[in-house]
């Protein structure tokens, strides 16, 4: 896979990252780009309605984090996620047409497949069950808790780490 880049080819660093589709769209996972934004608008305020970023915080964490700000698209952009190349999480999101079917495990394993510290750390709402089981099942320990993290709910601390991925040269 290649993605387009100003008129350019660039070979993706995303290749390669376990993904099939039974021969329907390309599927791809590659860097966040401008013409995302929309979309990842419209998902963001689906996947978090109470506390949605706004467009300026996305474009911030596209300035600062433009290596691992991603995307994941099949036609069109259907998730993302946005983390620190030290495995902190900041945000993952899924559409909830594709909820269920891998994106949110694939924009992960795509993390932690460049990930500099060999372990991932997330922060999830004590009241978001659905995250705590979604990233449980990828290995994720509870660690701590944090009060008041968002205004009047506590944030649970959640590790992994990521040779439990099976991902090589990353059992560090």
């Amino acid at each position: 896979m290649e993605s387009r880049i100003e008129g350019t080819k660039r070979p993706n660093p995303w290749k390669g990252a376990g993904l099939a589709n039974n021969g329907c769209e390309p599927i791809m996972i590659r860097r966040f780009e401008l013409r995302d934004l929309e979309e990842v608008l419209q998902i963001e305020a689906q996947a978090f309605p109470k506390s949605s970023y706004t467009r300026e915080m996305f474009l911030h964490y596209y300035r600062v984090h433009p290596e691992t700000f991603l995307v994941f698209e099949e036609d069109r952009v259907w998730g993302y996620i946005i983390f620190k190349p030290d495995g902190h999480v900041i945000s993952l999101a899924v559409a909830p047409p594709s909820r269920r079917r891998g994106v949110g495990r694939r924009l992960m394993e795509a993390c932690g497949s460049v990930c500099r510290t060999g372990r991932l750390r997330v922060e999830v709402r004590e009241g978001n069950t659905g995250a705590q089981s979604f990233y449980k099942s990828l290995g994720f320990q509870l660690k701590s808790r944090i009060p008041f993290y968002y205004g009047t709910e506590d944030a649970y601390v959640m590790e992994k780490k990521i040779e439990s991925f099976g991902l090589p040269g990353r059992a560090d």
